[in-house]
């Protein structure tokens, strides 16, 4: 038989230990705080529920810290926190890592659910606020009728603007219910058409608060025409109220002391700025008299018909250079077009073959001219060698110098057969280029020209308009037109 391990007791208090953190790691308890005891900023006490067992509870300094205090003797908490077991004694406990008010932690989760509900539905949104009046005459006061706070208020006010209207609409603002006859009060002050509406109450529990933390007075303060001043409790306190409202005030007598101005620092304001505005005008007067004197100085404003004078001559004088400088531009342009059409004159197909035609017939006449003097050579030559041949034996010599003559002639004939071919050849090339670049050449290809009614050739469609008569020279005659459309076409000229 196996034998059984040992243990010491700080083994086995170590090992429950184990077992008891693994296993409720995390629980909620609540139930009566006993006897709570202090020691180096730790809290030790007792829990004790409603049939009388109880169980240790240990709240360590920096979670005390946190929470803002330490649980109260007799007071019903909720806590949160680990089981554990303290090895040196083998007592077991509850690590406290929060508690509250047994019921606070419900609260405070209905809190929270609303406060996410309105702020999702846009009643916390700033575009909603409304401005609160820079001097309201007329304030309601929706609050106990008996409480401290109302007099604070009250109190307040009048120090601060003894002049101003003060309704009061009394109340319930504690206790199970009393939601309702707030939200119908803040309904009967709105009715009153009051420049504000002040609501809230003194300090106390969140219990004591509650009825500011319900959804049908958060929606009535939303509701209000007026803006509203939310002023419940402490400034530690903040109420689904404080986040719908207008204005949120710390305190009642802070909600006094921003909705109404103090009447004294109201008039030292208003005694700085009758100050400074006597002192602007004064200044202002001082400045204006002073470029009046000036102005008054000025020899245009004495005698203004100088200025005029002045400017008349200058007047005069721009005329004068604008129609000299136009006389010389219209001079300049029309030497300028009386140039080009020289030019055009000049480059004119008719003036080209014109002069080509003068200098063919000059070419035939020197051809002729030098036929003629040849002719003329022959005929001298031909006679000298005659009067030669009746000087010589005339049987043998005339047969030689005939023989000789016709191979002279012959020669000759040659060459002047060679001179002819080569001329009239030179002359039918440069008929043929005139040919070419002859117009009527082009004409008869079915090519034309147009040209306006003074004669001026049409190069673009932009030099008439829709109406004008144009004349179209075509191969065999001329063409009377008037121009009934055109087009312009993107035509690239190689």
């Amino acid at each position: 038989m196996e034998e059984k391990k040992v243990y010491t007791v700080t083994e086995i208090n170590r090992e429950a230990k184990k077992l008891l953190e693994s296993r409720f790691f995390s629980v909620k308890l609540e139930g009566e705080v006993v006897k709570p005891a202090i020691s180096s900023g730790h809290c030790y006490f007792t829990l004790k529920d409603i049939h009388g067992a109880t169980i240790p509870a240990v709240l360590f300094k920096g979670t005390a810290a946190r929470m803002g205090g330490y649980p109260e003797h007799g007071k019903e908490i909720e806590v949160t926190g680990s089981l554990t077991i303290y090895e040196r004694n083998g007592r077991y406990q509850i690590i406290v890592n929060h508690f509250c008010l047994k019921g606070a932690g419900r609260l405070f989760q209905q809190f929270e659910a609303l406060k996410q509900k309105l702020k999702e539905e846009g009643l916390f949104d700033e575009q909603h606020k409304k401005p609160l009046p820079k001097l309201p005459r007329k304030i309601c006061l929706v609050t106990s009728p008996t409480g401290a706070a109302v007099q604070d208020m009250i109190k307040n006010i009048t120090m601060r603007f003894p002049n101003i209207e003060i309704y009061i609409v009394p109340v319930s603002v504690q206790g199970k219910g009393s939601e309702i006859p707030i939200a119908n009060g803040l309904r009967l002050a709105d009715s009153f058409k009051p420049d504000v509406i002040i609501t809230g109450r003194g300090g106390g529990s969140l219990e004591d608060l509650w009825s500011f933390n319900e959804e049908v007075v958060a929606r009535t303060i939303f509701g209000c025409k007026a803006p509203v001043v939310s002023a419940v409790g402490h400034e530690v306190d903040f109420t689904i109220a404080d986040f719908v409202a207008d204005v949120r005030a710390a305190t009642p007598t802070q909600a006094a002391e921003i909705v109404v101005p103090s009447k004294i620092e109201l008039q030292n304001e208003i005694n700085s700025l009758k100050i400074r505005l006597n002192q602007n005008i004064t200044s202002n007067i001082r400045l204006k008299r002073q470029r009046l004197e000036v102005f008054e100085k000025q020899r245009f404003l004495v005698r203004p018909e100088l200025l005029l004078s002045e400017r008349s001559q200058y007047l005069d004088d721009l005329i004068y250079t604008l129609k000299r400088n136009t006389s010389s531009h219209l001079n300049l342009q029309e030497k300028k077009v009386q140039h080009l059409n020289e030019k055009l004159q000049l480059k004119s197909p008719k003036n080209i073959l014109k002069s080509r035609k003068v200098a063919f017939m000059t070419l035939i006449n020197r051809l002729k001219s030098r036929k003629s003097t040849l002719l003329q050579i022959k005929k001298i030559k031909q006679k000298n060698i005659e009067e030669k041949l009746l000087s010589v034996n005339m049987k043998k010599k005339t047969a030689l110098k005939k023989n000789y003559l016709l191979q002279g002639v012959k020669g000759l004939k040659n060459s002047m057969g060679k001179v002819y071919t080569a001329k009239n050849k030179e002359f039918r090339l440069n008929i043929e280029k005139l040919e070419v670049m002859s117009p009527l050449k082009q004409l008869s290809k079915g090519y034309s020209i147009a040209r306006n009614e003074d004669g001026t050739i049409l190069k673009s469609v932009e030099k008439v308009n829709k109406g004008d008569r144009v004349k179209v020279d075509i191969s065999n005659g001329i063409l009377d037109c008037v121009v009934e459309e055109k087009k312009t076409l993107n035509r690239k000229v190689l």
